[in-house]
């Protein structure tokens, strides 16, 4: 079995919600058509509020 961790960052620019929809939306939906045989796909938010 495979497993991947991934940490991504927003654009310069773009609002925190907008971020959220965009990997909801576009990277939550690529797992969901399941194109590569994915057995499970979670989506863990983690919030980091500068100092």
């Amino acid at each position: 079995m495979l497993n991947l961790i991934a940490a991504i960052r927003r654009k310069p620019g773009m609002t925190h919600r907008a971020f959220l929809r965009y990997v909801h939306d576009v990277h939550g939906s690529l797992a969901a058509a399941n194109p590569l045989q994915i057995r499970g796909y979670f989506q863990v938010t983690v919030f980091c509020h500068p100092k």
